[in-house]
């Protein structure tokens, strides 16, 4: 008898064992909330601005700030002024320094409840070997905000962005490049 309950405890751990090891990972809830979302209206420095976020084509994302759209496509950032129906590449990571939010490549280091902008929220810390990035969630796991540190500077904030509102609102277009556009002097070298 002790050998039967023996066999049989020994098979529900091993079966227990195997379906935990089945299982994906849990996910973050920044990684959760980027998935599911691809609009996020931000204020940064006092100025609002509207990010898109596209996993097509390799574009990771385009952002409309101060009258123009700002597109990615690998390392390229084109700036694109719909109004005087102008285009300019540039290196891409010259704009993408200011305002980034993804977390692909960082490890979360840390996560609990902290203050932004006046509240208790509750937050993940992702970490890469150059940024460290906060993300603060309020009560319904939708982004709130983030900060931004650059490890180099680490008692000192690099950005602060309030995220205002997020949806799936994606204009058409967003990330288009119109061929008849002029193309401006290429920053490119």
């Amino acid at each position: 008898m002790k050998r039967i309950l023996a066999t049989l405890l020994t098979c529900v751990l091993a079966v227990s064992l195997l379906a935990a090891c089945g299982e994906p990972a849990a996910k973050s809830k920044m990684e959760t909330f980027y998935a599911k979302y691809n609009h996020f209206e931000m204020v940064l420095d006092g100025d609002t601005f509207d990010l898109y976020k596209s996993r097509d084509r390799g574009i990771k994302d385009a952002e409309i700030w101060y009258g123009a759209r700002f597109v990615w496509d690998g390392d390229l950032c084109y700036v694109i002024d719909d109004e005087d129906q102008t285009v300019e590449a540039t290196e891409g990571e010259f704009f993408r320094e200011i305002i980034y939010i993804d977390v692909e490549g960082m490890t979360l280091t840390d996560s609990g409840k902290g203050t932004f902008e006046g509240q208790q929220l509750d937050y993940e810390t992702f970490e890469d070997e150059d940024w460290k990035q906060t993300y603060y969630f309020d009560g319904d796991g939708g982004l709130a905000g983030y900060v931004i540190v650059d490890k180099e500077e680490p008692g000192e904030i690099y950005k602060s962005l309030v995220v205002l509102t997020y949806d799936n609102n994606m204009p058409a277009g967003v990330f288009g490049i119109p061929a008849d556009y002029e193309v401006l002097e290429d920053a490119v070298g």
